[in-house]
């Protein structure tokens, strides 16, 4: 329930084509999704909602579907040769792999020794090919991530993700050479479309203004408009910027709709009651 599989997905499109994820710049490389929980027409659905998200209807992305993938088992050397054969045969800069509990079927998560095995072979492949690894995984009834702590002990980065309604709140739970950061990010669905934007943790109204949100809530200041107009007439920011500065304002009561957004009508947006526009 916290929309893991989407966040890796938005990450997976904005590394597969270079752009900026949330606030953090990316380095353009194909990506590998090794799927082995959705299924084939979910990935598919869901990979479609991300790209057109991002205004995009291809990408440098390849995945498998419930292929069997098995790091805990006899033939787990097999299964590793596969996975670096197609980083290498790709050129991957990223796999994901969702989920961890689904790649050591008859190991034990909680087991310290099983859980070293997998991540051991996975650290390898990491190493030997230059290719970063995002393993998604699930939380206990606490909150923190389940099973051994060999986990934590293996891995550089470790973040937890929370959802609450649909703004993530990402924190660091370990981190090796780097600083520890936390970040939340907003998710956004519609018309078969998904992206992330970047929120202040905290989620709080009184927070500054975007460069994005100033542009929109300038914009509005005469006169309701739809959200394609708002996007093509943006000049200080990307069309994709203020489409969720649209969001997001409408989110935080600064903006609503107004008398439009029935069945084939545009919806139209203007500033809500008590909204004045200062200095922008």
């Amino acid at each position: 329930g916290s929309f893991k599989t989407f966040t890796a997905l938005d990450l997976a499109v904005c590394v597969a084509t270079g752009q900026k994820w949330l606030d953090f710049p990316t380095k353009a490389g194909a990506v590998l999704i090794v799927d082995e929980e959705s299924g084939t027409q979910r990935m598919l659905r869901r990979l479609g909602d991300c790209l057109r998200g991002h205004f995009l209807t291809d990408a440098d992305i390849w995945f498998s579907s419930l292929s069997g993938f098995n790091f805990f088992t006899e033939s787990a050397p097999e299964w590793a040769n596969r996975l670096r054969l197609a980083i290498q045969g790709l050129n991957v800069k990223l796999v994901v792999i969702d989920a961890l509990v689904d790649i050591m079927l008859t190991g034990d998560e909680n087991r310290v020794s099983d859980v070293q095995l997998v991540l051991y072979t996975l650290r390898g492949i990491a190493d030997q090919l230059g290719a970063s690894i995002l393993l998604l995984h699930h939380t206990n009834k606490n909150g923190a991530y389940r099973g051994s702590s060999a986990l934590r002990g293996a891995v550089d980065l470790l973040l937890t993700v929370e959802a609450k309604d649909k703004l993530l709140t990402f924190s660091t739970d370990k981190a090796r050479d780097i600083e520890p950061v936390n970040f939340a990010a907003r998710c956004h669905f519609a018309q078969g479309q998904f992206w992330l934007s970047s929120e202040v943790a905290s989620n709080s109204y009184a927070q500054a203004l975007s460069k994005s949100e100033r542009y929109v809530l300038e914009y509005l200041q005469d006169s309701a408009r739809t959200v394609d107009d708002i996007m093509s007439h943006a000049s200080c920011c990307s069309e994709g910027a203020a489409r969720a500065a649209v969001y997001r304002l409408s989110e935080k009561g600064l903006i609503k709709r107004m008398d439009g957004g029935g069945r084939g009508e545009a919806a139209l947006y203007g500033l809500a009651g008590g909204v004045e526009v200062v200095a922008l």
